[in-house]
């Protein structure tokens, strides 16, 4: 019997704690490659990858002006090679979820079912 892999969202949560401090987060499936912010992943998305990689930096005060505004109209991330130092600290929190029943074989799964935005860390959004 193959083995069955139930899907689950990812949720990255940054808290800055200077407000005049922007971050950039990429992240990539299965390879490495008011200051509050939550990135959501859902179940649909992860389905059938093994691993998330994600990285984060600190926004210089040009890249803030171009990508951090209201107009922003930028749909490419200002990617560097460069080393980026931080000068201020964060808060990074990272977790995953999951909506799941059991099936008429008595097997935990996921059919059908989709983790909502809704979710934090203390319940699960479930969608059918």
């Amino acid at each position: 019997m193959e083995k069955k892999f139930l899907s689950i969202s990812v949720h990255i949560e940054i808290e800055s704690l200077n407000s005049s401090v922007g971050y950039l987060l990429i992240y990539k499936f299965d390879q490495c490659p008011s200051n509050f912010h939550s990135f959501f992943i859902d179940n649909q998305q992860t389905r059938n990858h093994q691993s998330l990689v994600f990285g984060l930096r600190e926004l210089n005060s040009s890249e803030m002006v171009s990508y951090c505004s209201n107009n922003n109209s930028q749909l490419n991330p200002p990617i560097t090679n460069q080393r980026v130092n931080f000068s201020s600290n964060y808060k990074l929190r990272v977790y995953s979820s999951g909506c799941y029943f059991l099936d008429e074989n008595n097997q935990w799964n996921d059919r059908g079912l989709r983790v909502g935005n809704l979710t934090n860390h203390d319940r699960t959004h479930c969608l059918s």
